[in-house]
């Protein structure tokens, strides 16, 4: 496997395991509280 392969795949990787808990806590603070709490 090439060097820009593994990168590709370690950003996808790195991407999809990030974003779901900042944005799941996002729309739970704003569905709790009916104001975005969080900064964007």
């Amino acid at each position: 496997m090439s060097i820009e392969r593994y990168i590709a795949l370690f950003s996808a990787m790195f991407i999809v395991g990030i974003i779901p808990g900042p944005a799941v806590f996002a729309i739970t603070t704003m569905s709790l509280t009916g104001v975005a709490v969080v900064p964007v």
